[in-house]
């Protein structure tokens, strides 16, 4: 017979393991008991529910051995559950079972396609990204009357799913909510906020660690001691501004100006074609560029892809359209780029994704078309129709072992896609001259040229970025 099993949650954990909302986050700050809570609220559930199944994810498989698994065996009285070491599999005595498993990429998480849970604990979620969290959701299901499905996610500000949590559960947009729809919302997310505070067994075991949350810098201490969510630690993109970026007011017609689509290929993670328009000069002498449509998709083959552009490309009289290196790589078959040759009839260029600073170009030709031109208005906004670029992109953090790169775990497609289109026009004119998109004089540069070295050259601007290398090889279209 099992040992007696005997719990002290305290009472934010009380008030997690009683929220029956459909998708509940805990948390908010460090030392709050998070992995705790997660952990035991689905052991609770699997004692309750004989026959039960629940999945109980980290981003790496180490971070889950150490937060999680190994702790089990402290934690579980003996006779109630065995470990299986090969599944990563805790097997109850009732049938019952709870799978630890991993997602540290984002098309880890196809993986569980087909899968069925009763609950699902997202520890960390901020690490994961809104497609990984969107895919979860398609795998909670049960015929039993008797289960109410549920995911449950634990989280602290910051990281590559920041944006997507906080919107969800945190700070959600009501604005153009009614009273009963905001009801309906707060019924299916919740959230419980939680801090070192909260949890009196860390205070009083680990007294030193309050201590150590307090001597953080401002912007971590704010964070991690105080739950703070509007604190976005490493976001790449704060010249980003709602209000200033996102208009469906262009200054001239789509059929006066020059239109490119940039592409970032994608199959079991999301593929992303941007189209942009660059408009004549207005009359302070401005030419911006309008991003007016997105392509957002999974799952689509090269010929799929390629006539989905092409009902678009044909309308709106594209000049061409540009894709990264991957696209011609040619393993025994036609590659992604002649596919789209083929098809859509259009020129065809390959994109600056292997060339000497590559990545450091493009971090710095988007951060200039995000910034103000001379008139007030930046030198890119985009159409609210374009949700997913409006998402992601400022959403992207810095690499954590590079905070001069962007973190490629992060939801980037929409952002490759923009960036490798704005380099090619770019690296086109600088072929016959000097690129020359207004900016202030003395802030940005007013004018591009490229040395020797392959550095998009104006101003100082260009120094903060390192040298990257982006070269990515040896997959297949439907690996990525």
């Amino acid at each position: 017979m099992p040992s007696v099993l005997t719990l002290s949650p305290n009472a934010r954990q009380r008030q997690f393991f009683a929220e029956k909302a459909k998708f509940i986050l805990y948390g908010g700050a460090k030392g709050g008991g998070k992995s705790w809570a997660i952990r035991w609220k689905q052991i609770l559930r699997r004692l309750k529910y004989p026959g039960s199944k629940g999945l109980l994810l980290r981003r790496t498989y180490p971070e889950l051995y150490r937060t999680h698994i190994e702790k089990i065996a402290q934690e579980i009285p003996k006779g109630m559950a065995t470990y299986d070491n090969q599944r990563h599999t805790l097997r109850f005595a009732n049938g019952s079972t709870l799978e630890f498993a991993s997602a540290q990429y984002e098309r880890d998480i196809l993986q569980f396609q087909g899968a069925e849970y009763d609950d699902i604990g997202l520890d960390e979620a901020t690490q994961f990204t809104e497609y990984q969290f969107n895919m979860l959701r398609s795998v909670i299901r049960t015929i039993r009357p008797d289960i109410e499905t549920q995911i449950y996610l634990s989280a602290n500000p910051g990281g590559i799913g920041h944006g997507w949590v906080k919107r969800t559960f945190v700070e959600p947009d009501f604005s153009k909510f009614t009273a009963e729809q905001i009801a309906e919302y707060r019924s299916v997310n919740a959230f419980v906020p939680a801090k070192v505070y909260d949890n009196p067994v860390l205070m009083k075991n680990d007294p030193y660690y309050l201590k150590t949350l307090q001597s953080l810098p401002e912007a971590l201490r704010r964070m991690y001691l105080d739950g703070d969510w509007n604190i976005f630690e490493g976001q790449v993109f704060n010249e980003w501004r709602q209000d200033k970026h996102v208009t469906d007011k262009f200054e001239f017609p789509l059929d006066v100006c020059k239109k490119i689509v940039g592409f970032d290929w994608g199959y079991a993670s999301p593929g992303c074609a941007i189209f942009l328009a660059y408009t004549p000069e207005n009359s302070q002498g401005v030419s911006r560029v309008y991003a007016y449509r997105e392509l957002y998709l999974t799952q689509k083959t090269p010929e799929q892809w390629a006539l989905a552009i092409k009902a678009f490309a044909d309308l709106d009289n594209i000049e061409y359209i540009v894709l990264p290196h991957d696209c011609y790589v040619n393993e025994g078959r036609e590659s992604i780029a002649d596919t789209f040759q083929r098809i859509i009839r259009k020129p065809i260029r390959r994109g600056a994704t292997l060339q000497k600073n590559a990545r450091k170009n493009r971090l710095a030709i988007t951060h200039q078309y995000l910034s103000d031109a001379k008139d007030g208005k930046p030198l890119m906004q985009f159409h609210p129709k374009l949700l997913n670029t409006i998402r992601t992109l400022p959403e992207l953090v810095y690499a954590d072992n590079d905070p001069e790169d962007i973190n490629s775990d992060g939801e980037d497609h929409a952002y490759d896609a923009l960036s490798l289109a704005l380099l090619s026009k770019v690296i086109f004119a600088l072929q016959s001259g000097a690129v020359k998109p207004d900016a202030p004089v003395g802030r940005m540069p007013v004018t591009w040229r490229m040395d020797e070295q392959g550095v998009i050259q104006g101003s100082n601007f260009w120094d903060a970025f390192k040298q990257i290398d982006y070269a990515k090889v040896g997959r297949t279209w439907e690996h990525k």
